[in-house]
């Protein structure tokens, strides 16, 4: 897995985390959602394919399909 994409998902981890414990946009959330859109921007192709494989795995895992 290349640096970015384990990048962007640690960083929509991140966001997807406080998105579940806060009750509105905090200064951190829009931060790293802007960070975030900007790292996705600059994904290329292969990295994209990466990061919707790695969603996709993590999708089949969560619903007991393998």
């Amino acid at each position: 897995m290349s640096t970015k994409v384990q990048q962007f998902i640690n960083l929509q981890t991140q966001v997807n985390n406080l998105i579940d414990s806060t009750d509105g946009p905090t200064d951190q959330l829009i931060q790293l959602t802007g960070e975030l859109e900007l790292l996705g921007d600059s994904l290329n192709n292969d990295e994209i394919h990466e990061v919707c494989e790695w969603y996709n795995s993590r999708q089949e895992i969560e619903w007991g399909i393998e």
